[in-house]
């Protein structure tokens, strides 16, 4: 997903000499405290099921 992404311009590398090999399907970041909201700690199950394979619930 980044992937196409940054290659149709909506996204740029920030850094590029230190960027990091591969692609990635979803990237996680969140403040703290963050997961005691129960929407975004369903949202979070769901993406990081989908990450692994599995199915989503």
């Amino acid at each position: 997903m980044l992937d196409a992404e940054l290659a149709s311009g909506r996204l740029v590398r920030l850094f590029p000499p230190h960027e990091l090999p591969g692609s990635w399907v979803f990237a996680l970041h969140s403040r703290p405290g963050l997961l005691r909201d129960p929407h975004v700690v369903q949202l979070r199950e769901f993406l990081l099921s989908s990450a692994r394979g599995g199915t989503p619930k």
